[in-house]
């Protein structure tokens, strides 16, 4: 009888684990996907969109095409960081946000106005950018491939003495926005979480306490003077930039590689599981134009919208008529099948979280 329960709550254990095993990208597109809502007629007035700084190579098009669309319909577009934006809607929204379109569904949690069931406009995954040549220096060290977790046996050392045969000098520099303002942070931070527990369900406010200690280390041994993650890409492309490496978005890679080709290249490394970023976008509790922000929206589900996200914005389409074509440069270092974890629903994990990478 003893071994009979042994082998059931072993089939339990399985069941489980399987249940949570390593999503497809193809599967997650699917379940993501929800049919567009036409939009009513006659739509006029100012709309007010309010959008992740990551999606601003957007704002000129979707400004014309929408008064193409709908000639009474006045678009404005305003972008920042994720969580600047979501910061203002629970301030009252004083800037007067019809539509709002926060990088992911972590920071969005307990936003108002916010539910699951906010559309997806397109994904990106989250990405480990390295140079290539430091990347090369680090993998003689570690005597194999780089992962997400390694970030904190390397950055924040100094390289004559992490790697005295580099002939490098200065500190490995791994930038990372701020958690509080800034979603591509905060996901760096949750990505760290699950990669550690090597998690594909939800997790909770316990599972951050369970690896809190190595969350803080992760946090104090990373750079993060930034609250715009197009900013920090920017800056790790530039020729002044004294960055080995960043926490980005994939979106981000197409500006990053027309940079760094010329100086060397760089290895981009997928965390494992990996966490989509699906820009959630949904219309304000008190927004002014309804009608104009669902015009809006679905635009920007529609296949034209969607091809024109991933023509200037380079996020991974979610209607399954649209397409994603990335320069050859940049299409070999994308990784197109990754297993997405499943984004926490909790919003007490968010203020669990942001008490640990202050």
């Amino acid at each position: 009888m003893q071994k009979l329960k042994l082998v059931l709550l072993m089939a339990i254990l399985t069941f489980t684990s399987l249940t949570w095993a390593q999503p497809d990208w193809q599967g997650w597109i699917t379940k993501k996907w929800q049919d567009v809502t036409t939009p009513p007629t006659g739509t006029a007035g100012k709309v007010m969109v309010c959008f992740a700084s990551e999606k601003k190579p957007i704002g000129d098009y979707l400004q014309a095409e929408i008064s193409k669309l709908y000639p009474k319909l006045k678009i404005e577009t305003y972008f920042d960081g994720s969580g600047e934006l979501i910061q203002e809607i629970k301030d009252g929204n004083k800037r007067g946000c019809d539509l709002i379109s926060p990088a992911s569904r972590l920071l969005a949690l307990g936003a108002p106005g916010y539910t699951p069931a906010a559309k997806s406009i397109g994904a990106t995954p989250l990405v480990l950018v390295i140079k290539e040549d430091a990347a090369i220096e680090i993998e003689k060290i570690l005597t194999r491939k780089i992962n997400y977790n390694d970030i904190t046996s390397f950055a924040g050392q100094i390289w004559k003495n992490y790697a005295p045969s580099a002939n490098k000098r200065g500190i490995i520099k791994i930038g990372i926005t701020q958690a509080k303002l800034s979603n591509s942070g905060a996901v760096a931070a949750v990505s760290f979480v699950y990669s550690r527990l090597n998690k594909y369900e939800p997790i909770v406010a316990t599972d951050v306490d369970e690896v809190s200690a190595d969350l803080k280390k992760f946090w104090a041994q990373t750079s993060h003077a930034h609250t715009s993650t197009g900013d920090l890409s920017g800056e790790f492309a530039s020729d002044a930039s004294t960055l080995t490496g960043i926490v980005t978005y994939e979106s981000e890679l197409p500006k990053i590689v027309s940079s760094m080709t010329s100086r060397g290249g760089i290895r981009v490394i997928y965390p494992e599981p990996g966490i989509m970023n699906d820009h959630p976008t949904w219309i304000v509790e008190n927004a002014k134009n309804r009608d104009g922000a669902q015009a809006v929206l679905s635009y920007l589900l529609s296949v034209d919208g969607q091809n024109q996200m991933a023509r200037k914005v380079f996020l991974r389409p979610v209607n399954p008529k649209a397409k994603l074509e990335l320069p050859a440069d940049v299409q070999k270092l994308v990784l197109w099948d990754i297993g997405p974890a499943e984004i926490p629903t909790d919003p007490r994990i968010v203020s669990t979280l942001l008490e640990y990478v202050k």
